[in-house]
């Protein structure tokens, strides 16, 4: 609204919204600022970050913390159930094992006919799904920033989607359980889009341990894809130089990371903070810890895809979650 009323804002703190302005021109180019700079290098940031926020050259964003999607499962209800533990099931953990640990684990406790605990959690939101899409080999649209072509019927798009399908025909899956009730009624024992900041859930009344893994292996790939929450400077007139030096400030100083994970319970996105991150949660408990560090296991898979950037998105997901 302060946009559209040309009330001038400086710099727009997001995760994906407001890279739709760069459709109309509404972003400034940042890339002059970070190329003319020479005590930073773009390497000090995820090169799929830069996938995400730049096209023919320009930067429309820099990314402030890195929100990996990784799956975290009930380690107490898997010894429990006498199962492997995902994290040392290396290739054997895939799509198949995903599929059968969701029926082993899929109960009725009460005995009244009705699931009360599902063996995996899912959600439908589009920008999550990508990641089944992902691990067959395809893809939703032609490119990530802006795109103009969809590619929901394509060979990978058709076989990721129906992992989904499958898991919920099964009737071993769940889309509707709320996170907290993952973690402390054990509505579903696999949460394939777990987030580091779930850990707050975690504390709160949960007798059982849980552990952080990479995401199943799939056809062709493991991974999922990734999302950075960016700063960006709305185009204007004014004088970008001291709202680039706040915003690298945050960014690619190692203290003002830390300080915003301390705060977010996030994980940094500079590289260089990320590597040493030991030290940085050595505060921590050591679960707490664990946590962490698994997370950024999963944050620096190789196998990782950006995300998708357009602003048809909030239109498409409502037809595409009905």
């Amino acid at each position: 609204m302060r946009i559209a009323t040309d009330v001038q804002i400086d710099i727009l703190d997001s995760t994906a919204s407001f890279m739709t302005l760069t459709a109309t021109g509404g972003l400034a180019d940042l890339a002059p600022y970070l190329n003319a700079d020479p005590t930073i290098k773009l390497s000090d940031m995820p090169e799929l970050a830069w996938q995400n926020f730049s096209n023919a050259g320009r930067i429309y964003g820099i990314p402030t913390q890195i929100f990996p999607v990784a799956v975290v499962y009930n380690r107490s209800w898997f010894d429990e159930a006498g199962l492997a533990p995902l994290r040392q099931m290396g290739e054997e953990w895939n799509w198949q094992t995903a599929k059968q640990y969701a029926a082993r684990l899929t109960t009725d406790t009460n005995g009244d006919g009705k699931i009360d605990r599902y063996g995996l959690y899912f959600t439908r939101a589009l920008n999550r799904v990508h990641a089944a899409v992902h691990q067959a080999g395809g893809d939703l649209y032609e490119r990530y920033l802006q795109p103009t072509k969809a590619l929901f019927n394509s060979p990978g798009a058709y076989t990721g989607l129906s992992f989904y399908v499958d898991l919920a025909v099964s009737g071993n899956a769940t889309y509707e359980a709320g996170f907290a009730d993952i973690y402390t009624q054990r509505a579903a024992a696999i949460n394939l889009d777990g987030q580091p900041s779930n850990y707050n859930l975690y504390l709160i009344d949960s007798a059982d341990d849980f552990e952080v893994a990479l995401q199943p292996l799939g056809p062709v790939r493991r991974g999922a894809n990734m999302f950075f929450g960016p700063l960006h400077v709305v185009k204007s007139n004014r004088d970008v130089e001291p709202m680039w030096r706040w915003i690298k400030f945050l960014t690619f100083d190692t203290e003002s990371q830390i300080k915003m994970m301390h705060a977010t319970a996030r994980l940094p996105v500079h590289l260089p903070t990320l590597a040493r991150l030991e030290q940085y949660v050595a505060p921590y408990d050591s679960k707490q810890a664990a946590w962490m560090l698994a997370f950024r296991e999963v944050g620096i898979h190789p196998d990782n895809a950006p995300s998708y950037f357009t602003g048809a998105d909030s239109k498409i997901n409502t037809i595409f979650e009905c």
